[in-house]
């Protein structure tokens, strides 16, 4: 894996994981924010396996940026999720 920064999305595979959601229709985004983010909690055998660990941080603040005032305290230009996430998807993103 390679670095470029401290921040949350300052690897490659997070910047691999924004430019795929950004690749796909906006419909389809949060399903596959929603897909990692259970992987993840339901299944933690499943990092390293089936997805690596900054692919679930990435998804999970594509969640906080989609959130009212999220992107700007980030620091994130574009917010990818087509609607503010439901209360269940902000509680599996904690």
């Amino acid at each position: 894996m390679g670095t470029f920064g401290t921040d949350l999305l300052g690897s490659d595979s997070a910047q691999d994981f924004v430019g795929g959601l950004a690749a796909r229709p906006p419909a389809e985004r949060t399903v596959e924010v929603i897909r990692v983010l259970t992987l993840a909690a339901d299944d933690p055998s499943s990092i390293m396996r089936d997805i690596v660990p900054e692919e679930a941080i990435a998804a999970a603040v594509m969640v906080a940026a989609a959130r009212p005032g999220g992107a700007q305290s980030l620091g994130i230009d574009t917010v990818l999720l087509a609607d503010a996430p439901s209360s269940d998807l902000v509680r599996l993103a904690i």
